[in-house]
């Protein structure tokens, strides 16, 4: 008798096995934890097999490396349902950014692009008496002395 293993948390379908007689019981079968009796159906190109407990559903395969839209940052997901309408496939082009340029989702074109960072507006600045000093800065000031936008701040940070 087959036995039809699936994942413990997502359920999705991973490999098919015999299933163990029973020592105790003759012509019956041990079923695995996390395995049906159930036999799947034909596997699709794109979706993945899941089982509901009764059946198994064809459902489009989401598992993969995504990227944030917003914060580029990478994300593995291996929940073959997971939301991913925020996420992209799409590696951002990071070796082709330039110090002064930033990376961006653009959702008219559904493509990275990479935009000039505007120049820095510095009104009257002070001063510094002390280079070692950030004091008497805003915290605006604070990150364009090293190099950095409030936007970038807020990518690093996630």
């Amino acid at each position: 008798m087959k036995e039809y293993h699936y994942h413990p948390e997502y359920k999705y379908f991973l490999y098919s096995a015999n299933a163990h007689s029973s020592p105790r019981e003759p012509g019956k079968y041990l079923i695995s934890a996390n395995a049906t009796t159930i036999e799947p159906p034909e596997k699709q190109e794109g979706f993945v097999l899941i089982f509901d407990g009764d059946s198994w559903m064809l459902t489009l395969d989401k598992r993969g490396l995504y990227y944030c839209k917003d914060t580029l940052i990478q994300q593995k997901i291996e929940d073959p349902r997971f939301n991913v309408d925020n996420l992209t496939l799409e590696t951002p082009p990071f070796e082709q950014k330039l110090d002064n340029q930033k990376i961006k989702w653009c959702y008219d074109t559904e493509k990275w692009i990479i935009e000039d960072l505007p120049e820095p507006e510095i009104s009257n600045p002070k001063p510094i008496e002390n280079t070692n000093s950030f004091e008497g800065l805003s915290a605006e000031q604070k990150l364009s002395a090293i190099g950095l936008t409030v936007e970038d701040l807020r990518a690093l940070l996630g």
